[in-house]
Formats: structure tokens, C-alpha cells, sequence
């Protein structure tokens, strides 16, 4: 079934892969070619890390929301001018942040290339309206950054240790973490002429590394297991752990894509995954597939996978065994 992921690793569209499925309580991983080979021949592991990317946006940006709305910290429909007084659009809600209908637009020119963290945030806080808030929706990262500083201005803890205190830990996610520190089981990412090396174990978006590594719209690293664990939480409305109807929300496109019955988000650097509820039925692919650059489109790969997951294991339940798959 995932000869598309096999043959994709053979001509170099991507240097490996993990994809894990799971229906119901059965779960199957499956693992594809090297971890970096233009750094070694170190082979892909099921417990490989990636950076994650915009996935980031809906594994720790919506959960911290919905964490701080639960202890009276934001609400969804609050005014981000209210928390962030700098900004002075009085119409731009935290909903409207969450499902990109704020009329900021997509990203910044330069990606903020130059900028130190401090000048980031004074650049937002000056940003005008594309469009009216609530009338479109544009996918913005600016959006989601400006929702991080909305975040961060009514915690306590820095916003990496809120999302392992309050979303990570709660929900058993082991190797979910922004600033790993460590590259040993970490994917690199792309060739970074200023380091002179590959990105491995650094954030792969230049604008999250120009925050500090740490952002709401980029920054996570992850595993397929954890990002399994995290979509069962989702199946179960929140698994007592968040807000049920917040959760429903979300699978509705409050911060999710929604496609049909299916929930789902994508990442810049080859990592994608989804839910549908209603053939209980869950989904990661995780690749660095900029690893060899950002030219080469993987939008055909991702669809053919989810549609040979669909047809196999839409009405059916799979006993498939966990195995590793090297192709050399």
C-alpha cells in the first residue's frame, strides 16, 4: 500500500519517511529510508523526531488557548487588543487568530530576515488589515504569531513550559517538545548557508528561529506515536483533559482544515497528518523532505497515501504488524 512512499524515497522526492494508521485500538508504523543521507546513512527509526512546522499550530497553539480560556485567562471571542494593548485593531478576536479570518495577511515579505525578536513583535503590533475580520479566511502565520504573543501576555511560565505543563505532559506526549537541545534522534532539515550546515535540531521556519524557536505557527518537534496519541485525544472531544465543545470546534475548523469528515493540517517541511471520526480513523506522515530543498512538491504524495489509507482502512479494521522498511 505505501509503494508511493517507497518509490518516492527512491528518486530523492524524500530521504525517508514514518507513517503510522490507526483504527480503533490498532495501530500500524511504518518506517522508509535514511534520516539525512547528505549528513550520513543513518537509517529512519519509528521514534524518529521531526520538526513538525505548522503542525505546531494545532498540536500546542489551539490547546493552549482552549487551556487558557478553562482557567479564565482568554476567551474566544475577546478582543486581542484587550490583552495586546500595542496592537490597536479593536475587531480581531482569538477566534478570528484560530481560523484565519483575521485579515492579516499570510506571512511578512522578508520573513522578518534581519529582524530580532523584539523588532518582530513592534512589526506586528503596526500590521494592517488585509480585509474586514471574519469575511475570509486567509492562511496567515502572522495570525498565529500574533495569537502566541496574545498567549504569553496572560501566562505565567514561558510559553514552551505552558504547553509541557499544561499539553504535553497531560496528554502523554513524551517527545513533543520545542527547543529539543539534542539531535541524536532528530531528522535535519534543510542546508543553511549561514551555519554552513544542515538545520538538525533547530527550527526549520526562519521566522519561529528568529523568535527564539518558539512560536504558535512553527517551532514543535515531534514523533508519529505522540501525534497519534494526540488525534485520539481529539477523537474523544478533548478526553476530559479540554473542553468538549472546544474541541468539537476545532474539528470543525477552528484552526483545522476540514475536508468532508476528516480534520487535518499540514507542515512546510513534509509532515502532515488527519482525523475522521466517523470511520475512527487517524493518520501521520512525517518527512523531511526539504532535506534535499524546497523545489520538489509532495501535495501528489500525500494524496495518493491518504487515499490508499482511506480505501483500505475507511470500513475495515487493520491487524497490519508494526515493521521498518529500508530502502537503500
Amino acid at each position: 500500500m505505501f509503494e508511493t512512499i517507497q518509490r518516492a524515497v527512491h528518486a530523492q522526492i524524500i530521504p525517508g519517511a514514518v507513517v503510522a494508521v490507526e483504527k480503533g485500538k490498532d495501530r500500524t508504523i511504518e518506517v522508509f529510508g535514511k534520516k539525512h543521507p547528505r549528513i550520513n546513512n543513518e537509517p529512519m527509526k519509528q521514534d524518529t523526531q521531526f520538526d513538525i512546522a505548522s503542525l505546531t499550530k494545532v498540536v500546542a497553539g489551539v490547546p493552549i488557548v482552549f487551556h487558557l480560556i478553562a482557567r479564565g485567562r482568554l476567551q474566544l471571542d475577546q478582543p486581542v487588543a484587550e490583552v495586546l494593548p500595542d496592537w490597536r485593531e479593536s475587531r480581531v478576536t482569538i477566534r478570528h487568530l484560530l481560523q484565519h479570518t483575521s485579515g492579516l495577511k499570510a506571512d511578512h515579505p522578508t520573513k522578518y530576515e534581519g529582524f530580532e525578536r523584539e523588532a518582530i513583535y513592534k512589526d506586528l503590533m503596526q500590521s494592517p488589515l488585509q480585509s474586514t475580520p471574519g469575511a475570509q479566511r486567509v492562511y496567515s502565520d502572522l495570525g498565529m504569531m500574533m495569537l502566541y504573543y496574545a498567549c504569553t501576555s496572560v501566562m505565567d511560565i514561558p510559553y514552551e513550559e505552558y504547553f509541557i505543563q499544561h499539553v504535553a505532559r497531560p496528554l502523554g506526549l513524551k517527545n513533543t517538545r520545542f527547543l529539543p537541545n539534542q539531535i541524536g534522534p532528530i531528522a535535519a532539515t534543510e542546508y543553511d548557508p549561514v551555519r554552513g550546515s544542515y538545520k538538525h535540531g533547530v527550527v526549520h521556519d526562519e521566522k519561529a528561529e528568529r523568535m527564539g524557536g518558539v512560536s504558535a505557527h512553527a517551532g514543535l518537534f515531534s514523533t508519529v506515536s505522540d501525534l497519534l496519541t494526540f488525534l485520539s485525544m481529539m477523537k474523544q472531544d478533548g478526553a476530559k483533559l479540554f473542553d468538549a465543545a472546544l474541541i468539537r470546534e476545532a474539528k470543525a475548523g477552528l484552526g483545522f482544515e476540514v475536508e468532508g469528515t476528516t480534520y487535518r493540517h499540514t507542515g512546510f517541511t513534509g509532515v502532515h497528518m488527519w482525523g475522521d471520526d466517523r470511520h475512527d480513523l487517524r493518520m501521520v506522515l512525517l518527512t523531511n523532505r526539504v532535506h534535499f530543498g524546497r523545489q520538489v512538491s509532495i501535495q501528489s504524495l500525500r494524496k495518493q497515501i491518504d487515499d490508499a489509507i482511506k480505501q483500505k482502512w475507511a470500513s475495515a479494521t487493520s491487524d497490519s504488524p508494526i515493521r521498518n522498511i529500508d530502502c537503500k
